[in-house]
């Protein structure tokens, strides 16, 4: 079946499809839209992933401040002086970074037992982490 219409003259020329099918590409609209739902997504992507920057950041404080506390209990129990009641502040650095510290030390109903809560705090002098330790005295 030939789609080709003959010319006055005879020649004939390929069928001509009604406009609407021979442009194929996106109105400006579709690409408004388009750049719209990309726009839209690419700021949930970024909010997601500084989210999780920002958790990271976090437990890696929270990590290093542990460790600081675990160094401080070792110490502690290596001195061969009996831990006295009260309170004794300190600071140490720990990767390129300075960590104050508070030991409060508080007796137990045994009198041969005390309690140590280490806090330790990084430089804004915000709460970081902490553990509590028990010394029994060296007989």
């Amino acid at each position: 079946m030939n789609n080709a219409a003959p010319l006055k003259s005879g020649v004939t020329r390929p069928h001509k499809k009604p406009m609407r099918f021979r442009n194929r590409g996106f109105t400006l609209i579709e690409v408004l839209v388009a750049l719209a739902v990309a726009g839209i997504a690419l700021t949930a992507i970024l909010k997601a992933v500084n989210a999780q920057l920002v958790s990271a950041q976090v437990m890696e404080e929270k990590t290093v401040a542990h460790w600081v506390a675990l160094n401080v209990a070792t110490e502690i129990r290596l001195t061969p002086t009996w831990s006295s009641i009260g309170s004794k502040k300190g600071d140490t650095e720990m990767l390129d970074q300075q960590w104050n510290w508070q030991a409060l030390t508080s007796g137990t109903p045994d009198p041969d037992l005390r309690r140590i809560d280490i806090t330790v705090y990084n430089q804004a002098d915000k709460e970081q982490g902490g553990i509590t330790i028990f010394t029994g005295r060296n007989r």
